[in-house]
């Protein structure tokens, strides 16, 4: 049976999707490789946020040549995104899958299969405008005590010094009822703790129609039985505005509890909620 494997650089975002493509290939046709074995297949989900994470998504890239060349090499992630030109130039690499063909990234290897080839295929899904799917790490095969659920991607910030919005497009939410599925389904196998995550999850909601919001969805959440502990993956929670302005000691239960005082704590609830274990939203 053909084995593959996945190598991740950068944000939790990214790990999250490694996850995802992992669990969604495991089964008759793939297995995961172990860590001495050889793989047939190499996935490098790569990150552009930095010149050094460019150069080291590269590296990744000519090390999977290296390790086995007969093995086929797939590049996707921020970085295939920004700059595939310099990619199709890596001598031995054979596919280079767009942001929006991540999301079917499972299925373009089952239906194009895998072979080596003489210049890298350049495959790209529809483009990223489109509402990302909810995407969790509880089915890939390792697992986690407390896995990932990917709730926004993109962003609209378009700082002066950040590529991320170029990488991954506007900012774009998974539907609420979708999300509260998901926790509903992790609370269901046994899962008691959740980490969201995404590009700028403060803007999560404000594209939906209705609009919504972080605190909407985590008010949902404290509803849940059985009860299911969330903590938001660290991100751009700098401003206020972005998280909301409504956000509250009270509404997040046991911010008093946070070592830096309420204060600073309701300025930046995600970083609060990321770092101190005595107060997660419940």
């Amino acid at each position: 049976m053909p084995k593959f494997k996945i190598i991740t650089l950068g944000c939790k975002v990214n790990q999250a999707e490694s996850e995802s493509i992992a669990g969604r290939m495991t089964g008759p046709d793939w297995q995961p490789a172990g860590s001495a074995e050889v793989a047939d297949l190499w996935i490098i989900n790569t990150c552009a946020v930095t010149q050094k994470a460019a150069m080291q998504s590269r590296q990744a890239v000519r090390h999977a040549i290296h390790v086995n060349p007969r093995a086929c090499v797939a590049v996707t992630g921020c970085y295939a995104e920004i700059d595939p030109q310099t990619l199709m130039a890596i001598k031995g690499l054979d596919c280079i899958i767009d942001q929006a063909g991540k999301a079917c990234l499972p299925e373009i290897i089952r239906t194009c299969g895998i072979a080596k080839a003489d210049r890298p295929a350049l495959l790209t899904g529809a483009e990223v405008t489109t509402r990302p799917p909810v995407v969790s790490s509880f089915d890939t095969p390792a697992g986690r005590t407390r896995p990932f659920l990917k709730i926004q991607d993109g962003c609209d910030a378009f700082c002066s010094y950040c590529i991320v919005p170029y990488a991954r497009g506007r900012s774009r939410s998974s539907e609420l009822h979708a999300v509260i599925a998901s926790m509903e389904r992790l609370a269901a196998q046994g899962f008691h703790e959740v980490v969201l995550t995404g590009i700028h999850i403060g803007f999560y909601g404000r594209d939906l129609d209705p609009r919504s919001s972080l605190l909407e969805l985590l008010q949902r959440v404290a509803a849940l039985k059985p009860p299911i502990r969330v903590r938001l993956s660290s991100g751009p929670t700098g401003r206020r505005r972005a998280s909301r302005p409504g956000w509250t000691g009270r509404e997040l239960r046991g911010c008093r509890r946070c070592p830096r005082g309420p204060r600073r704590c309701c300025k930046a609830p995600s970083s609060c909620l990321a770092g101190d274990r005595s107060s997660p939203v419940r």
